[in-house]
């Protein structure tokens, strides 16, 4: 069965489960000191946060991948809010652990006006304290679905789904964390937040 076209998701764990997250560290929140990172994108083309946030304020969103409905989602509506975005003044990424061709697929299929960069090791989402171990049952779902393979997963960890915005210096000043935080609803939030500290 292709990800894309799935219609449900295991529920509790992948939507209301930060309670069974075993985290290995904390989410970072507001006012911290994001780190910088250097990512590839699908095409192979690397991409630095501390380039981008330089030249103007950075809101980075985290998401399972795109096998994901509920992620899938997230980057249509990010995809959606990118005019706003960009009038606001800011730029926009999204990272996943996925890579290869069904991030590919995705980007030429759905044509999301936005960077989707590949955390492939997790490394990017463990230092900004998302990543958490998957539970038995969740993986069981998953193995069904044959997910382990085009995710290259041996370790079965994921990031939590977070949007964060980073100022010109790298400071969060916005965080936004859990399932709930990439839909469409969350993005109206976010352009509220843009507008309150004074960059729309």
């Amino acid at each position: 069965m292709a990800f894309a076209r799935w219609t449900s998701e295991p529920t509790g764990w992948f939507h209301h489960g930060c309670e069974r997250r075993a985290f290995l560290t904390a989410p970072w929140k507001a006012n911290a000191l994001a780190p910088d990172f250097l990512l590839p994108e699908v095409n192979g083309k690397l991409v630095s946060s501390l380039e981008l946030r330089q030249t103007a304020p950075l809101i980075v969103t985290f998401v399972y991948g795109t096998w994901s409905p509920l992620c899938a989602a997230g980057l249509r509506a990010l995809h959606g809010a990118i005019p706003s975005i960009r009038a606001a003044g800011a730029r926009a990424i999204a990272i996943t652990p996925e890579t290869g061709d069904l991030l590919r697929n995705f980007k030429r299929d759905r044509r999301p006006d936005l960077e989707i960069l590949s955390d492939l090791d997790l490394g990017v989402s463990l230092s900004f304290g998302l990543v958490s171990v998957v539970p038995a049952d969740v993986k069981s779902h998953l193995l069904r679905r044959g997910l382990a393979a085009p995710h290259g997963f041996s370790f079965w960890m994921l990031p939590m789904p977070a949007i964060y915005v980073l100022d010109q210096r790298g400071i969060i000043r916005r965080a936004f964390v859990g399932p709930d935080s990439i839909t469409g609803a969350k993005t109206e939030t976010l352009l509220a937040a843009l507008s309150e500290i004074g960059w729309a």
